[in-house]
């Protein structure tokens, strides 16, 4: 299958990218502000 692009793989590396985001600011709301991930849910 030439024309692959791995997709699979690369939902799976944005869905864990959400996850450790998610958990920065849970964890350390203060540091995940510097990155601009907001806390409104």
């Amino acid at each position: 299958m030439d024309d692959d692009f791995n997709t699979p793989e690369a939902l799976a590396v944005m869905f864990e990218l959400a996850r450790e985001l998610n958990r920065a600011k849970q964890e350390q709301p203060g540091e995940a502000a510097k990155l601009g991930v907001s806390s409104n849910s």
